[in-house]
């Protein structure tokens, strides 16, 4: 496996030790991106799609009328990574959450999903993924998670999605 990340080196060490391990016991599925052009990287890049359900009470009050229940189901996106020998230039990171909300979309036709969460672990990742639309819910970070979480509603992904 060679995947480098020195910025997040957890990030290796989860794909190299626990997405596998995760896609056999059906907890998360994997999507990579290989490189394949000469001089690349075999993995430019890599990104995790699991079920979650987020509380009722996370979301804004303005919401949560909306909500018949206390838990809502929505896809999480995690562990959404770039080799660090791809440039930053090259917007990995745009096309891999571009293709995850892709999917979330395809699976929402037969699974219940109001939306997809995300943790961003610090102030820079919070601003990244908020100018994709995602929004930081009442949950604050703690000592057990210090990310904070964030939501994009399906219905916003499909008002910005290109149609294919």
């Amino acid at each position: 496996m060679d995947f480098q990340q020195a910025r997040e080196p957890g990030m290796v060490d989860y794909f190299r030790d626990d997405a596998w391990r995760n896609e056999e016991v059906g907890f998360g599925r994997t999507f990579v991106l290989a490189g394949t052009k000469r001089g690349e990287p075999p993995v430019l890049g890599y990104y995790t799609l699991a079920m979650a359900r987020i509380i009722a009470e996370d979301f804004p009050e303005s919401m949560r009328g909306e909500f018949p229940f206390s838990r809502i189901p929505v896809a999480c996106l995690e562990k959404v990574a770039r080799d660090d020998r791809v440039p930053k230039e090259k917007r990995l990171g745009a096309l891999l959450i571009g293709d995850a909300l892709r999917r979330v979309l395809r699976v929402s036709r037969d699974i219940a999903c109001f939306g997809v969460m995300l943790y961003a672990k610090n102030k820079g990742l919070e601003a990244y993924y908020g100018r994709y639309g995602f929004e930081v819910l009442a949950r604050k970070p703690n000592k057990t998670n210090t990310s904070q979480l964030m939501f994009l509603s399906l219905a916003a992904v499909r008002a910005n999605m290109p149609a294919r």
